[in-house]
């Protein structure tokens, strides 16, 4: 019996047929995966998640994506970084000395002593630091951050846990009955910090819709491809949105102390302000006895 051979000019012609599609189908898939991460890092830094969007620029920033996406992703990419906040973590107990067997996680994720050693780089918005170690109370801080904001100290004092013990209630004689009290007039200061939590709430709902319908006009006029200028808009009536809501809140916080605290008001000086920054403005309260 013979068995056929097949000519070697045919093998090599149908091997090359088969590498040349499998590279046109590797092709696609990578300028397909550039696309989305092009649009995905551009809608998520408009929402302000600048981490993601970092990654998503730097993914479609790749030597092998098209070469128009490559210079705008590369672009976008650096001009992230300089908007992502950073803070410096300090740890230590009492007595200013390092704590042993320390664990540090950001948001539910383990910081390494390494990246504690550095600049840790985190989105912006609020995040939950929360640090443990054997023998000591645990303690969780809740910064608020915002672009821009570099190397933030955050200073986290543990104490161990033989000192949080609450000592016993003291055993309090009974009280005279004492004549009714004449009703005090309103506390002007209630008065005037509520006053401030109604304009600010106001300024925060008016910045919120603001930014809000902006963010829906970019989405369908421009994204993917809108200016930086214009996203930058958005992020600023979003920032100073935040800002005010955080300002009302502690207005209506310093009315209700003041109104329902049960000592009169006594001589001192109280001031709420509010200060522009690069991007938004920072509330303050101040309370002096």
């Amino acid at each position: 019996m013979r068995m056929r051979t097949r000519n070697p000019a045919t093998l090599a012609f149908v091997l090359l047929g088969l590498l040349s599609f499998a590279g046109r189908a590797r092709a696609e898939q990578s300028v397909e995966a550039c696309s989305a991460a092009y649009t995905l890092g551009q809608e998520e830094r408009l929402a302000g998640h600048l981490y993601s969007a970092q990654t998503q620029f730097q993914l479609c920033a790749d030597p092998s994506c098209p070469a128009a996406i490559v210079s705008d992703c590369d672009r976008w990419t650096r001009e992230v970084a300089l908007d992502l906040p950073t803070v410096l973590i300090e740890t230590t107990d009492a007595a200013g000395q390092p704590v042993p067997g320390l664990k540090v996680t950001a948001d539910g994720v383990t910081v390494s002593q390494s990246e504690l050693a550095k600049p840790l780089v985190l989105d912006a918005g609020q995040h939950v630091l929360r640090f443990e170690a054997a023998g000591y109370e645990p303690l969780e801080i809740v910064p608020s951050l915002r672009a821009r904001d570099q190397e933030v100290p955050i200073s986290a004092v543990l104490r161990p846990i033989v000192l949080v013990s609450k000592p016993p209630p003291p055993k309090t004689a009974p009280r005279p009955e004492q004549a009714p009290r004449s009703s005090r007039p309103f506390p002007v200061t209630a008065l005037t910090f509520a006053s401030v939590g109604l304009v600010t709430l106001s300024t925060s709902i008016f910045f919120g819709a603001s930014a809000k319908s902006q963010y829906d006009d970019l989405k369908t006029s421009c994204a993917p491809r809108c200016e930086s200028s214009q996203a930058y808009a958005v992020h600023t009536k979003a920032v100073v949105s935040d800002v005010a809501l955080a300002t009302s809140l502690v207005a209506f916080g310093a009315a209700a102390y003041f109104y329902f605290s049960a000592e009169p008001e006594k001589a001192g000086a109280t001031a709420l302000g509010v200060e522009p920054t690069v991007t938004g403005a920072r509330a303050r309260l101040r309370v002096a006895f």
